[in-house]
């Protein structure tokens, strides 16, 4: 966040608890702004919620599994745990010891 809307979020009081509210929506303000950037549909429909919990139309609960959804997709990347590292491993193919060309390409 630059400064100037630092200082914006300060002189409205973004930052109080009584806030929450404003808080979601400029959250939605800023990533309605890069909507079009979205490619997975998941993000979308997240955005979409994010929409609904601001008008009213959607409650907290609901929020929050559409926030799990989004840190879902948002980090595919996950860390194995020693088992799934294992299993991992062991489906690797083995590397050839030599490598042959092919006799007829």
């Amino acid at each position: 966040m630059n400064k100037a809307l630092r200082d914006l979020a300060s002189s409205v009081g973004l930052d109080e608890p009584g806030q929450k509210m404003l808080r979601w929506r400029f959250g939605l303000a800023c990533a309605t702004r890069v909507e079009h950037l979205l490619e997975a549909p998941g993000a979308l429909a997240c955005l979409a919620s994010l929409s609904q919990f601001v008008t009213g139309t959607l409650d907290a609960a609901s929020l929050d599994r559409a926030a799990q959804e989004i840190a879902r997709i948002s980090n595919p990347i996950r860390v194995p745990t020693p088992s799934t590292a294992l299993v991992m491993l062991q489906n690797l193919p083995l590397l050839p010891l030599r490598m042959r060309w092919p006799e007829r390409l």
